[in-house]
């Protein structure tokens, strides 16, 4: 670490979420360059602790008067992907630091489900029952995506600049993400970074206080769970499938062979919840009780996600029947009494499916077979979402 007569270099690393770096670089070096300009170079950040490589690594370079200062918005020279940085107005006393944010690619926990043929629907609930065949394999997130690894990701985003945050909220291509200017949002912004807050109808139904990061993401529009696909695909160095593409034709972009991450489709949704012997709910034919899920008769309020082993399903997977509403691929349309592959919804329409039910849902809304459906732009707090991938 070089000291000049009018400047003092320092380094210092943090981590955000996934991101586990460096705690002590040695290397940084301050040298002058010109009347009064001066240079900053260190050696690139490309790894974690744990020898992960890291992605989205940028640099925010602060300047201080004060030689042990915190690095703040006011202290914010730069923000930089490079591994050094000019200084062109310096005052005759400068102490530096560099803070680097990168993340270790997300891997998101999913359980493979075989295709299969199964009834689809239910009398007097979802009807006309008709078979349906998924002719391939796929997977789906074991849980909800929680609050905390939507944050993390929607951090990502903002620092590559595919996000921006327009009236308090989180928008991309001209559509609302995440409502975080509603108390109940989970995710809010402070000094241009998103943060983890509790909400006021969470500490009533947890007073002595809870953890947000472990609740699913909530006031989440169907924009919004598509964007989060995305930008776990781009980290991970898959093709995204969303793109910008939100409104598609779904015959032009088909689900069953993305190969990114994305929402379930509606069959699949169903086919996973219920396997593999159609039961009514996640954990077979008895009614819903606390113990297996999260509903209105037991809960005003989230639960942190997967926190009712009893009510998984036939593959491990949490929270199918309660806790947040799930939004799916397909646009909302009326079931064909026929025999279907893959199906792929309808073409087109005002709104998106939903499944699942929520905390505020009463007993008898939690059937696998329940359809709900919602305006993509609609944000709700008992609604979410859960990933899925093909494995074609």
């Amino acid at each position: 670490m070089n000291t000049l007569t009018r400047a003092s270099a320092l380094l210092l690393f943090a981590s955000q979420s996934w991101a586990a770096l460096p705690q002590t670089v040695q290397d940084l070096a301050v040298s002058s360059v010109g009347a009064g300009d001066l240079q900053l170079a260190w050696s690139p950040v490309t790894q974690a602790d744990n020898g992960n490589a890291l992605v989205g690594v940028t640099y925010e370079v602060h300047r201080s008067t004060t030689a042990w200062f915190t690095p703040s918005v006011g202290t914010l020279l730069a923000q930089v992907h490079e591994n050094s940085f000019t200084d062109h107005a310096v005052p005759d006393e400068s102490y530096y630091r560099v803070v680097v944010r990168g993340y270790e690619p997300p891997q998101p926990d999913l359980i493979p489900v075989p295709g299969g043929l199964f009834a689809m629907g239910q009398v007097d609930m979802a009807a006309p029952i008709h078979d349906v065949q998924l002719l391939g394999s796929y997977s789906m997130g074991r849980r909800e995506v929680s609050n905390q690894e939507f944050l993390t990701a929607a951090q990502w985003a903002l620092d590559q600049g595919l996000v921006v945050v327009e009236g308090g909220d989180l928008v991309a291509h001209g559509r609302g993400l995440l409502m975080m200017s509603d108390a109940r949002c989970e995710i809010g912004l402070v000094d241009g970074d998103l943060v983890l807050r509790t909400a006021p109808a969470g500490l009533a139904q947890y007073p002595a206080g809870y953890t947000p990061g472990t609740h699913p993401v909530k006031m989440v529009s169907w924009y919004g769970a598509a964007s989060y696909c995305d930008w776990i695909s781009q980290m991970t160095g898959l093709q995204a499938f969303y793109g910008s593409d939100f409104d598609i034709d779904p015959t032009q972009n088909n689900p069953y062979v993305a190969q990114g991450y994305r929402l379930p489709t509606e069959a699949e949704w169903e086919f996973a919840a219920q396997y593999d012997n159609e039961r009514t709910y996640p954990w077979g034919n008895q009614s819903p009780t606390c113990t297996r899920a999260v509903f209105t008769s037991c809960y005003d309020w989230t639960a942190p996600v997967g926190s009712k082993p009893t009510g998984n399903n036939a593959l491990g997977m949490q929270d199918m029947a309660g806790n947040v509403f799930e939004w799916c691929n397909d646009w909302s349309g009326d079931y064909e009494p026929t025999f279907v592959v893959d199906p792929l919804g309808a073409l087109s329409s005002e709104r998106r499916i939903i499944r699942g039910g929520g905390w505020d849902s009463i007993s008898t809304q939690l059937g696998l077979a329940q359809r709900y459906h919602s305006q993509p732009l609609d944000y709700w707090f008992s609604l979410g979402f859960r990933v899925a991938r093909s494995q074609r």
